[in-house]
């Protein structure tokens, strides 16, 4: 009966240290696939902006106006013509207005990249803001950006037009 103790002592003993070691395991691995999950989340993400660039890059090589300093400087005057409703040639309007869009697309990238914390090591996003910056401080419709944007990446964007 002694002997009985004994074993029925080294088998709960057993069963206890080889469940220790099956739960270990078992967070040790499950640690391991989130941070693989994670990593690859990442991946996926830097991979959907640059896809996200290529688009732009496309829309600006079709329409290189849109990256020309000079088209660019007459953004202030296009904007209160067409606020105050005045008349402004077709082809104009409609070129500023894919302008507001493409500023639209170059600011959105900006913000997705903020959301994943790769503004400063995926795309050069300080001069892209620095050559639209009259966009940036005065778009289309008036304080959209900081309400579309919100505080943080509109600041971080305002230093960086500075």
């Amino acid at each position: 009966m002694h002997n009985m103790d004994g074993k029925t002592i080294i088998l709960a003993t057993s069963l206890i240290v080889s469940n220790g070691v099956s739960i270990w395991l078992y967070l040790k691995n499950k640690k391991l696939t989130e941070a693989l999950y994670i990593d690859s989340k990442q991946k996926e993400r830097i991979k959907d902006l640059h896809d996200k660039l290529f688009q732009i890059q496309t829309v600006s090589l079709d329409y290189p106006y849109l990256e020309d300093n000079k088209f660019i400087d007459g953004w202030y005057d296009f904007k209160k013509k067409y606020h105050n409703n005045e008349d402004v040639l077709e082809d104009i309007k409609n070129k500023y207005l894919r302008y507001e869009q493409y500023c639209e697309m170059i600011f959105n990238l900006t913000s997705d990249a903020y959301k994943i914390n790769c503004l400063d090591n995926e795309i050069e996003f300080k001069s892209w803001a620095r050559i639209h910056k009259e966009w940036w401080i005065s778009p289309l419709e008036e304080h959209s950006n900081r309400d579309v944007y919100g505080d943080q990446l509109s600041d971080i964007i305002d230093k960086w037009i500075k």
